[in-house]
């Protein structure tokens, strides 16, 4: 857990490194990984280490996700297959 750089893909082929600085760190028992949106390592480091102090103290946690069922999404659409 910490920084890193991100490596993508040119349009020739080869490996290439980010500029900008990702982080990443563990939020009740998951692995988190974000960008911190600056090419400044130093500034990435307080980011890093404001985002692993909310953690710490209780203010941060991520929204939960609202993801539709199965059955909803199923019970919307006509069976065409079946016959």
């Amino acid at each position: 857990m910490g920084l890193y750089q991100r490596n993508k893909r040119g349009r020739d082929g080869k490996l290439r490194q980010s500029f900008i600085w990702w982080m990443c760190y563990a939020s009740d028992g998951k692995r988190h990984c974000e960008s911190t949106k600056t090419t400044n390592k130093r500034l990435a480091t307080r980011i890093l280490n404001k985002r692993l102090s909310e953690i710490v103290e209780g203010k941060f946690s991520l929204p939960k996700s609202n993801a539709p069922k199965l059955e909803k999404v199923c019970g919307r659409f006509p069976s065409i297959h079946q016959a």
